[in-house]
C-alpha cells in the first residue's frame, strides 16, 4: 500500500483540528473516532480507517533550513503539525506513528516569500492560455519552446479556423512581467517564427506594448476591427506612456511597435471573450506558477478591478494554495489619460468615504484577507510624478486614515516623496497612521532624510525592482536604494510590483537586487562595497519575507521559520548561497508548504502519486494530498 506518513515510533503525536477543517465521525469496528478531514491525509490510509486520518505531522531532516529569525539562525531539522512549526533543530525530537519524515538530502530551505507589492490577480486572469514562465527565457528559442510545451497542453487547433470562429480560449498569450531585451536577439519574435506555434499567440509587452501576434491571431483581430501589420498606421499612445506617435509601417503580425491604444484595443477583444470559468483556470495556474518559485503570500493592488472574484470561488471550493492580501480599489482613482475612467474627478473622495466607511479593513483569514488600500486613491496625473499632487489627495489619505486603513501610496521621484510625507505627517497629527502601516512604495531615489521621516511615522518603505527591466525611462533617476533601507531603522520590504511592468517572480528580484544588473546586463544599481545599493543573498531574503510580512500584519504569523509561526516553507533546487549569479533567476521549489500542507512537488525531493507528465503534483481538488509513490 502507497502511503503518505512514515509508521516509526510511538503514536504519542496528535494532530489538531483547525477551523477551517471539517470534523467528520467514522465508525472503527464498532468505535466511533472524530477526525479532521481537510489536511494531509492518505487516502489509503483513511480508507482503511488508520488512527493516523486526520493527524498531520512533518518531519523534515537533513537539510541547510534558512530561519531567517533574529540570528540569521540555520537548522537542520524542522517539525510541522497541523498548519503550524511545532520544532526547529536537534529539538525536533523523533517520529511517531504517523509522522512523514521528509530527508532533505542536504536541500535549502526558506520561508515562503512575501510579495508586498503586485499586480497578481491581473496576471491570475490575463485572458487565454497564459505563459508566465516567459520571464525566464533568454532567446526567441527558448520563447518558442516554452509556448510549444503549452501547446502541446491544449486541445488542438485547426489552422485554417477562420478568424470569427477562433476564441480567446484558442489563444496562448503572454502579457507583462517580461522584457525584450532578456532574449539573446533583443525584440519579440516575428509572425513567422510564432507560425511554429500549433495555437494563436498572443504577446505584449507592459501595459499597452508592444504587441505581436502570428498568422491564427492576425485573423482573429482582423475579424474584430483591429489592424495587424504589415500595414501603415497612425500610433497613438496613452497619455501617460512614451510610446511612438504619428504614422507608422506595421511588419507582419506586429499590432504596436511602441505603447498605444491598438495593443489595449487587442487585449480588449481577448478580454471581452475571457469568461470567469476561464478566469478560474487562469487563477489556478497562477497559483501552481507562484508556489512552483516559492512564492507564498500575495500582497495585490489591483484595487477595483474584481479580479479577486475567481479566487474568492476558488477559495470556497477549497482549491487556493497560495495566501491573498486583497487591496480595495478607490472609486475612480487611476491615472489620467488610462481608458474608462468617466467619473468626474470631484466624486473620487465622496465615493472613497463610502468604500471606507463600509468595508471591512483586515476582514478574513490566514489564507484571504481584505488588507489595505489600493496604492492610488485619487486620480493622478501621471505614474512617474511629473506633475503636482491632485489637490483632492489631502483630503483622500485623511479619509483612509480616519476610518482605519492601511495603504500603500505609489511614488517615484524624491520630490514626490517629500510631498506625500508633509501631508501624511499633518494627518498624523489628528490620525495617528504608525499603527496602520502606511507606507511609500517604489521610491526610485528616496534619501536617509526621508527615510528619517517615514520611521518617525511608524510608516514602512516598500521597494521593488522596477528597473530589473528596460521599460522605466530614462529621465527615471535612480533606483531603489535597498542598502540604505535594509541598514536604517524604518520598516523596509522587497517586492515586484510585478505583472505589467516586471515580473512578479522573485528569483529575478532576488537577481537585481544582490547583482544591480538588469535583463540586458547594466549596472544599473552599484555593487561598490562602500556605498553601493545591492544587498547580501540573505538581506535580500529577509527583506523578502519576514521583513515584506510587516506590511500585512503578517509578522508574527509568517515570514520566517520559528516555533508556533504557521508553516509555509519552500524546499529549493539550487543551494541559495552558492548559486551562480547568473542562475539565480532560474531557481525553483523541489518542494513547497502553504499552511502545513504540501501544495507543490516536481518530484525531484518526494514523488506524489497522480503527478503530471513532467512530475509536477499540485492539490486540485479540496480534498487531494500527496501521496507518495
Amino acid at each position: 500500500m502507497r502511503r503518505i506518513f512514515t509508521p516509526v515510533g510511538n503514536s504519542a503525536n496528535r494532530g489538531v483540528c483547525r477551523s477551517r477543517r471539517l470534523l467528520t465521525v467514522l465508525s472503527l469496528e464498532g468505535v466511533f473516532v472524530a477526525v479532521c478531514t481537510f489536511g494531509l491525509i492518505n487516502p489509503a490510509v483513511a480508507q482503511t480507517l488508520s488512527p493516523c486520518a486526520g493527524i498531520n505531522d512533518i518531519l523534515f531532516r537533513n537539510g541547510k533550513i534558512l530561519t531567517v529569525d533574529e540570528d540569521d539562525s540555520v537548522a537542520t531539522s524542522l517539525r510541522i503539525r497541523g498548519d503550524t512549526i511545532v520544532a526547529v533543530g536537534d529539538v525536533a525530537g523523533e517520529p511517531g506513528l504517523c509522522t512523514q519524515v521528509i530527508d532533505l538530502l542536504g536541500r535549502t530551505v526558506i520561508p515562503g516569500f512575501i510579495d508586498h507589492h503586485n499586480h497578481w490577480l491581473g496576471r491570475a486572469t490575463r485572458p487565454g492560455h497564459h505563459v508566465a514562465e516567459l520571464d525566464t527565457a533568454f532567446s526567441i528559442a527558448e520563447v518558442l519552446s516554452l509556448l510549444q510545451k503549452k501547446s502541446e497542453q491544449l486541445p488542438a487547433f485547426d489552422p485554417n479556423t477562420p478568424g470569427e470562429e477562433i476564441t480567446a480560449d484558442d489563444f496562448l498569450t503572454s502579457i507583462g512581467g517580461f522584457d525584450t531585451a532578456q532574449f539573446a536577439e533583443g525584440r519579440l519574435p516575428t509572425s513567422d517564427e510564432l507560425d511554429s506555434i500549433d495555437h494563436p499567440v498572443f504577446l505584449s509587452l507592459q501595459f499597452d506594448g508592444p504587441s505581436q501576434t502570428n498568422s491564427a491571431g492576425k485573423r482573429y483581430f482582423e475579424a474584430r476591427g483591429i489592424t495587424v501589420g504589415p500595414a501603415d498606421v497612425v500610433a497613438t499612445p496613452l497619455p501617460v506612456a512614451n510610446g511612438v506617435a504619428g504614422p507608422v509601417t506595421l511588419a507582419d503580425g506586429e499590432i504596436a511597435q511602441g505603447t498605444g491604444t491598438a495593443t489595449l484595443a487587442a487585449r480588449g477583444a481577448l478580454n471581452s471573450e475571457h469568461d470567469f470559468d476561464a478566469k478560474k483556470r487562469g487563477t489556478v495556474e497562477t497559483m501552481v506558477w507562484s508556489v512552483s518559485l516559492g512564492l507564498t503570500t500575495i500582497m495585490d493592488q489591483s484595487g477595483g478591478s474584481r479580479a479577486f472574484e475567481p479566487y474568492l470561488a476558488l477559495f470556497n471550493e477549497g482549491k487556493v494554495i497560495t495566501r491573498l492580501r486583497i487591496a480595495v480599489g478607490a472609486p475612480d482613482a487611476a491615472v489620467a489619460g488610462m481608458p474608462d475612467r468617466v467619473e468626474p474627478p470631484e466624486l473620487a473622495v465622496p465615493k472613497l468615504a463610502i468604500v471606507a466607511r463600509n468595508a471591512f479593513p483586515n476582514f478574513g483569514n490566514d489564507m484571504v484577507r481584505i488588507q489595505q488600500v489600493a496604492e492610488n486613491v485619487v486620480v493622478m496625473g501621471d505614474v512617474f510624478g511629473r506633475v503636482p499632487i491632485p489637490s483632492n489627495y489631502d483630503e483622500a489619505a485623511r479619509v483612509i486614515a480616519k476610518y482605519g486603513w492601511s495603504y500603500q501610496q505609489h511614488s517615484i521621484p524624491v520630490e514626490e516623496v517629500r510631498n506625500y510625507l508633509t501631508i501624511w505627517e499633518e494627518i498624523n497629527n489628528e490620525y495617528p497612521i504608525g499603527e496602520l502601516r502606511w507606507s511609500l512604495t517604489h521610491l526610485f531615489d528616496i534619501g536617509t532624510d526621508e527615510l528619517d521621516r517615514l520611521d518617525a511615522l511608524g510608516a514602512g518603505a516598500a521597494l521593488e525592482s522596477h528597473k530589473y527591466t528596460t521599460h522605466v525611462p530614462e529621465y527615471v533617476n535612480g533606483a531603489p536604494p535597498y542598502r540604505t533601507a535594509f541598514e536604517h531603522a524604518v520598516h523596509a520590504g522587497a517586492g515586484s510590483d510585478g505583472g505589467n511592468v516586471t515580473t512578479i517572480n522573485p528569483w529575478t528580484s532576488l537577481y537585481f537586487m544582490t547583482t544591480g544588473k538588469n535583463t540586458r546586463g547594466d549596472q544599473v544599481l552599484s555593487n561598490d562595497e562602500e556605498d553601493g545599493e545591492t544587498v547580501t543573498r540573505r538581506q535580500a531574503l529577509r527583506m523578502y519575507t519576514i521583513d515584506s510580512a510587516w506590511f500585512s500584519f503578517d509578522d508574527e504569523r509568517l515570514g520566517s521559520l520559528e516555533l508556533g509561526k504557521l508553516a509555509d516553507l519552500a524546499v529549493l533546487s539550487d543551494d541559495f548561497d552558492s548559486v551562480a549569479d547568473a542562475d539565480l533567476r532560474s531557481v525553483k521549489s523541489v518542494l513547497t508548504v502553504v499552511d502545513g500542507r504540501i501544495v507543490y512537488s516536481d518530484s525531484s525531493l518526494i514523488a506524489c502519486r497522480d503527478a503530471d507528465a513532467d512530475g509536477v503534483w499540485y492539490p486540485a481538488e479540496r480534498d487531494d494530498l500527496c501521496v507518495v509513490n
